[in-house]
């Protein structure tokens, strides 16, 4: 996976889900969350197959209701991340790095 870049306000896109390769092996994500101005954002994640139409997917919190810039590093296997600014009129940069030898 390319590294993914997200820029999210509340006004704007509020809510991304990003599927990953869960295949990759060792499995390592890198989600970086920056900050400008004031706002509230959540990352959660799913082991459950998005591209599933038939399953609805429980997602389980990785960072929660958070108003600062935070790093989290992830080496569990997930399917996707969900990404989701819930208040705020300030925007929250999300970087999304995985450390896979693939390109896609």
């Amino acid at each position: 996976m390319r590294p993914k870049h997200y820029t999210m306000t509340l006004a704007g896109t509020n809510t991304v889900t990003l599927p990953v390769d869960w295949r990759q092996s060792p499995f390592s994500i890198r989600i970086q969350a920056i900050v400008t101005g004031t706002v509230t954002y959540s990352v959660t994640r799913t082991s459950a197959n998005v591209f599933d139409s038939t399953l609805t997917p429980s997602w389980s919190p990785v960072l929660t209701a958070q108003t600062t810039s935070q790093e989290y590093i992830d080496n569990d296997p997930a399917m996707a991340y969900q990404f989701t600014v819930t208040a705020g009129t300030g925007s929250v940069d999300f970087y999304i790095l995985n450390a896979s030898r693939n390109n896609d």
